[in-house]
């Protein structure tokens, strides 16, 4: 990190003398040995990423981006920069948020989005946003209002989809709060559907699965004075907020979906450890594409129990779904 002018000059040098070096390299190696290039390369090319990123940011070119009306999602993981990382990576993290900010601009709007034909034409484009950058070091992609939805900063707090950015960005914040005892705030805990809404952050957090540790959120369309954190810890968080009521049982389960009644909403699911039986299931309608995403996968499902006369299990009444790690099953 730079902090003052005589680290910047140094810094300036330092990536002068990488740029000299790989300059060579491609002359005098690359034509007679291009493998070996690529692997004497790829050392040099990391640092001068580093550095350049490391200007960018003293010089002003992040204060700039920030500026411009949308929201910069930053990934940070040990081994996440432009040029590691991987597309798919890039691509699902656009779409996950694509797909929560358009689920909750409905929400709000009196829609229901889980139901077929339950998104309105408006929802559907003011939601479509638009790439406005992709900066280097920890992977930073900027999104933005759709060129027919660009307003006055004075007015964007009007948007339906700024309104629902500003409720995904007070969910993201109270989850990842170091805070664990507070409550849900009321502004979140008296929204229409919840949990539906709580379910949208949380199929956003980081899990096992990907490179990715935290999801920081800035730009202007972000109204909050502390850049909100999407980490780990959150998705444990908000899983326990949605799954468990006072006063009913919890209950965890780990096991495969391979059909769903759909008339019925129920499922059962199989291939538990340890050989336990089947388990039937029951989820609302808003979870139902959740379910059929997950057909054939294995799953880890939270929620409240029902048991018959003989004490036994009957049914798990399902609150969060989410695809299995496969690291012990013990959350994704």
């Amino acid at each position: 990190m730079i902090s003052d002018y005589r680290q910047l000059k140094q810094t300036r040098e330092a990536l002068n003398r990488l740029e000299e070096d790989l300059i060579s390299l491609n002359h005098e190696v690359y034509p007679v040995n291009p493998e070996r290039f690529h692997l004497m390369a790829e050392a040099y090319v990391d640092h001068i990423i580093q550095l350049r990123s490391q200007i960018d940011e003293y010089i002003g070119i992040k204060t700039y981006q920030d500026k411009l009306q949308g929201v910069w999602l930053r990934l940070i993981g040990p081994s996440i920069q432009l040029g590691s990382a991987s597309a798919s990576l890039l691509t699902s993290t656009i779409e996950n948020f694509r797909k929560s900010i358009r689920s909750i601009t409905a929400i709000l709007k009196g829609e229901m989005p889980y139901r077929k034909g339950g998104l309105s034409k408006d929802v559907e484009t003011s939601c479509d946003l638009v790439i406005i950058g992709l900066t280097t070091g920890s992977l930073r992609i900027g999104l933005g209002l759709p060129p027919e939805r660009q307003i006055s900063l004075f007015d964007t707090y009007e948007e339906p989809v700024v309104k629902a950015i500003d409720t995904f960005m007070e969910v993201v914040s109270w989850a990842s709060s170091p805070e664990i005892s507070s409550a849900l705030p009321a502004s979140i805990s008296d929204l229409p559907s919840r949990d539906y809404i709580l379910r949208q952050v949380m199929n956003m957090a980081p899990t096992k699965k990907l490179p990715v540790d935290i999801i920081e959120f800035s730009g202007t369309l972000v109204h909050l004075p502390k850049a909100p954190l999407l980490t780990r810890a959150a998705r444990s968080r908000l899983c326990d907020v949605i799954a468990k009521e006072t006063g009913a049982e919890y209950m965890e389960a780990v096991g495969t979906i391979r059909e769903i009644d759909l008339d019925y909403k129920k499922f059962y699911l199989r291939e538990r450890p340890d050989n336990e039986p089947n388990l039937r299931c029951e989820v609302n309608e808003d979870m139902i594409e959740d379910a059929k995403a997950a057909l054939g996968e294995r799953v880890i499902v939270a929620g409240t129990v029902k048991r018959d006369e003989s004490g036994r299990v009957n049914l798990l009444k399902v609150k969060t779904m989410e695809i299995s790690a496969d690291e012990g099953d013990a959350g994704a």
